[in-house]
C-alpha cells in the first residue's frame, strides 16, 4: 500500500493580531484577528474584551468559559448593537497577562453625560452599576435609574434570567455603546445577585 502525504497551505495572509480597539477601527467587512478574554457567553456566541480597549461579539458556539484567554478571527460587522465578528473562529490560548478583565467604571450621571460626546470609533466604556432593577417593557426587560438617565441593557443572557432581577438590588457589568435621548444602552456581560436571590 502506497503511503500518501500531503501539506495544507493557507491561502492569503493571516491578519495581524490586534486589540479589540484596534480591530474595530478597521473598515467594515475586514477580516480581523483579536486577542482577549471571554467576558460573557450566550447561546449565540461569546463576548471578548481586553485591557487595551473595547468589546467584540464572536458568533462561534464554542466550549470556552468566562475568563479564558482566546484568539478570535472573523468578518467585522456591527449587527449586535456593537461590533461583531461574523463567521468567527475562536481558539483558546494559554493565560495572558494582557488578556484580563478591564477595570470597570462606576456609572454616574456625569459619566453618562461624557459618553454622549465620545467618537464613533472610541473604545466602548466598560461599566458597572449597583441598584434596583425596574421593569422595562420596551428594551432589555429591565432598567436602572441613574439621576435623570435610564441605564438600559441589551442582554447576552436569556430574557427569562434577566427578568428575575426585577425589583431586586443587583450588580451589573457591561459595555456602554449608545446614549439615546436619556437612555444609556449597554451590553450586559455579567449580572450578580444578592446572597439571598434565587437565580
Amino acid at each position: 500500500v502506497a503511503e500518501l502525504t500531503y501539506t495544507l497551505t493557507q491561502v492569503g495572509n493571516v491578519p495581524e493580531l490586534k486589540t479589540v480597539n484596534e480591530a474595530v477601527a478597521e473598515a467594515p467587512n475586514s477580516w480581523v484577528r483579536v486577542k482577549g478574554v471571554v467576558t460573557a457567553l450566550s447561546k449565540y456566541g461569546i463576548v471578548v474584551a481586553n485591557t487595551k480597549g473595547g468589546a467584540i461579539f464572536c458568533d462561534d458556539i464554542t466550549t470556552v468559559a468566562v475568563g479564558d484567554s482566546v484568539h478570535v478571527s472573523g468578518n467585522l460587522t456591527g449587527d449586535r448593537k456593537f461590533h461583531q465578528l461574523d463567521n468567527c473562529y475562536c481558539e483558546e490560548i494559554p493565560a495572558d497577562s494582557e488578556a484580563v478583565y478591564p477595570t470597570p467604571v462606576a456609572v454616574t450621571p456625569e459619566l453618562i453625560a461624557g459618553i454622549a460626546n465620545r467618537s464613533a470609533n472610541e473604545t466602548l466604556q466598560y461599566i458597572t452599576f449597583t441598584g434596583r432593577a425596574e421593569a422595562d417593557g420596551t428594551y432589555g426587560d429591565i432598567k436602572f435609574a441613574v439621576g435623570n438617565y435610564w441605564l438600559k441593557p441589551y442582554s447576552v443572557h436569556s430574557n427569562v434570567y434577566v427578568k428575575k432581577a426585577i425589583d431586586k438590588d443587583v450588580e451589573v457589568y457591561g459595555y456602554a455603546y449608545q446614549l439615546k435621548d436619556s437612555d444609556l444602552r449597554f451590553v450586559i456581560t455579567d449580572l450578580k445577585w444578592p446572597a439571598d436571590a434565587t437565580e
